[in-house]
């Protein structure tokens, strides 16, 4: 799919070599008439059906498509049964599509497509075909058993409000097991820290598929966030969660995030398999069992939802979402709230992967914090130090006296586009740069820029601008949807998508 933007362009061409062919004919063609211009065809090669398959393991699927006008799309998908006892699709932002770099016609592909068995509820594999009069074929492989599938956990309450440190508190629990369940255990724990103290081990009886009992414990620890449920089955799978609460009476919950080796990269405009880490999110987003704070447009459509929120991203900025040069270019720390605006360009990534799942986008005040600053106010020696307290939480007050000019967005480079030579640029983003920012909820943090990324080779030769793709008029053109797209040149501005940025942010809960 990053050859989305190209293979339009094709397919716009394919039918207008169409249109030529025919009107030469006495008679207009009906396009519609599957006798004349019938649909793709799909020979699966292997497997044909699919006798079982361990959860979370991939089955690469081997086929074989034709067809006499050219094929424009492929792809293989997951499938469940839904409601109405028909197939749907499990996860459309998971689909694993074919990169075609040509079309012509009497064209056959053979391909492979691997396909990641990630849901219980998964009954099936689908893989279409699409051709450039835009006509479906699809192929189903059934998917007959899934084993070694996690076990479920369900607890009521499913969270804590406010609770009283040193009371027990109780909780029911329902186990579910599709092979047996082997042991089960919990602990207090942290969700910054880890685990608070030794694991409690809960007797099981033999090996039941379901097990139900009541959980007690003493909060006795006064960093406690949450409970950790433990479940091992008799094939090894091993599945926990964690009953969040709130906070404990009496005790500072003021501590300070500290999240080291983040790594961050500019998305491409308008991708269709948008994979790069891009987003930040304070609180994080729960990705196949692990809460993640840097994300990826993907990952964000695929696992988030209205309890969720992201906060800042970190941008490559060059073309309004109508694809016309701005006057700002390059790298940019953006406030989720302003993704979408116009000078910023990202309007598409909100619209189509954020908005549709209601993961909220926060407002993110940035300031630069000069470097005399950073000496005087003992900046740099407060993040090398950090650890997620109360201790840290404080320090971080200090920030209240740079932010009172912040901005929702902060670019790399100043006037660094260009198409506007007369402006004066300048570089204020470099190496051991630091950044305070002020959250939507009006907490305190600092990103540390250890590594900035390299835009040095996107250069006007010997300034500070950065060039526009050769080949691109006025900021005009295609859409940059990906690496390698063929009739784009790749320099200037354009190198920029996928470079990474080296971070530490230390930022208060």
């Amino acid at each position: 799919m990053k050859q989305y933007i190209k293979n339009t362009i094709i397919l716009m061409f394919a039918l207008l070599w169409g249109l030529s062919l025919t009107s030469c004919s006495d008679s207009e063609a009906d396009y519609s008439d599957d006798s004349a211009y019938p649909p793709p065809t799909i020979e699966l090669t292997s497997p044909a059906e699919i006798d079982a398959v361990e959860y979370n393991s991939t089955v690469t699927v081997s086929a074989r498509s034709f067809s006499a006008v050219g094929i424009h799309s492929i792809y293989a998908t997951l499938l469940k049964v839904g409601d109405s006892g028909e197939y749907e699709e499990v996860n459309a932002a998971q689909r694993q599509r074919l990169k075609i770099d040509t079309l012509q016609t009497d064209m056959t592909l053979e391909f492979d497509l691997n396909v990641k068995v990630n849901t219980c509820e998964a009954v099936g594999i689908l893989v279409t075909s699409t051709d450039v009069l835009t006509k479906t074929s699809q192929k189903v492989i059934p998917i007959k058993k899934i084993t070694k599938l996690p076990s479920q956990i369900f607890t009521e309450p499913s969270d804590f409000p406010v609770l009283v440190p040193d009371e027990e508190v109780s909780l029911s629990v329902v186990i579910r097991s599709a092979v047996g369940i082997k042991s089960v255990k919990h602990t207090l724990c942290n969700k910054v820290l880890g685990d608070l103290k030794e694991y409690t081990t809960i007797p099981v009886s033999g090996n039941p598929l379901e097990m139900e009992f009541i959980l007690k414990t003493v909060v006795d620890n006064k960093d406690t966030n949450g409970i950790k449920i433990v479940v091992e089955d008799i094939e090894g799978g091993r599945e926990e969660k964690i009953i969040n609460i709130e906070g404990l009476e009496g005790v500072d919950n003021n501590v300070a995030l500290v999240f080291n080796n983040i790594e961050m990269a500019p998305e491409w405009e308008h991708s269709t398999e948008p994979d790069q880490p891009y987003i930040f999110s304070i609180e994080g987003i729960m990705v196949q069992g692990v809460q993640k704070h840097v994300l990826s447009l993907k990952e964000i459509k695929g696992y988030g939802s209205k309890a969720n929120s992201v906060d800042f991203a970190f941008v490559n900025i060059w073309r309004n979402p109508e694809f016309v040069a701005v006057k700002n270019r390059g790298f940019s720390y953006v406030s989720a709230s302003r993704i979408n605006g116009g000078p910023v360009g990202r309007r598409y990534d909100v619209d189509n992967w954020i908005k549709p799942v209601g993961v909220a986008t926060n407002r993110t005040m940035f300031t630069l914090i000069p470097e005399d600053k950073v000496t005087e106010l003992g900046v740099d020696v407060m993040v090398e130090s950090a650890v997620p307290d109360a201790k840290t939480f404080e320090a971080l007050n200090m920030l209240q006296s740079v932010t009172t000019q912040g901005a929702d967005m902060l670019m790399q480079r100043v006037n660094a586009s260009d198409g506007y030579p007369n402006d004066p640029c300048s570089l204020q983003i470099k190496d051991n740069t630091y950044i305070a920012f002020v959250t939507a909820a009006g907490k305190y943090g600092v990103i540390h820029v250890i590594e900035a990324a390299n835009d040095a080779d996107a250069l006007v030769t010997g300034g500070c601008k950065i060039a526009t793709p050769t080949g691109v008029v006025g900021g005009k053109g295609p859409a940059y949807s990906g690496a390698g797209i063929a009739g784009l040149t790749y320099d200037g501005v354009a190198l920029l998508y996928g470079r990474t940025c080296k971070l530490k942010i230390v930022v208060q809960k």
